[in-house]
């Protein structure tokens, strides 16, 4: 979680004050311009890999509707269309309940609200104490995801079997 506080708390003046102080993405927030297609598999996977990634790693804070600058990749606010907010927030848990194993919880989904039907969707994911986290891909295949710097990368088999590890001790 990037924000000292939840991003239920977030509001647009901390959304402009993060674009007018330059913060680019980083290991613990990402910019999304716009939502992945959600009404497709490949799209689903997507939205749950970010997520996994970040709950596999230290945690962190997606916003959907947030590009990047081009020349400094700091943050713009630009906004994706909802017409139904509390519609989407259900459909992208029910997304990631329906597409995560182990079930992924303790996520917070917010949506951030910039103009008549434009708001920044904020996905705050804590790190998670159940890791690791696989996105099914299909039936009986799964892939595992962390995050590196501003990117979800693949685990390894030996990243995998660490985590496995480190949770049993805990």
């Amino acid at each position: 979680m990037f924000f000292q506080k939840s991003i239920r708390e977030l509001t647009l003046e901390d959304l402009n004050s993060l674009a007018e102080s330059g913060v680019m993405e980083n290991l613990q927030l990402d910019f999304k311009a716009k939502l992945p297609n959600l009404g497709n598999d490949q799209g689903k996977r997507e939205l749950v890999k970010d997520i996994t990634a970040f709950a596999n790693t230290n945690g962190g804070t997606i916003l959907y509707g947030v590009d990047e600058d081009e020349e400094d990749g700091s943050a713009i606010i630009t906004g994706v269309e909802c017409s139904d907010v509390d519609g989407l927030k259900r459909h992208i848990s029910n997304i990631i309940q329906g597409n995560t194993d182990p079930v992924l919880v303790g996520y917070e989904i917010e949506a951030i609200r910039l103009k008549e039907g434009k708001y920044v969707i904020g996905i705050d994911v804590p790190k998670s104490w159940n890791a690791p986290h696989a996105v099914r891909v299909k039936k009986g295949t799964y892939r595992f995801y962390i995050r590196v710097n501003t990117e979800n990368v693949p685990m390894d088999v030996s990243q995998i079997r660490d985590q496995m590890i480190a949770n049993q001790s805990l």
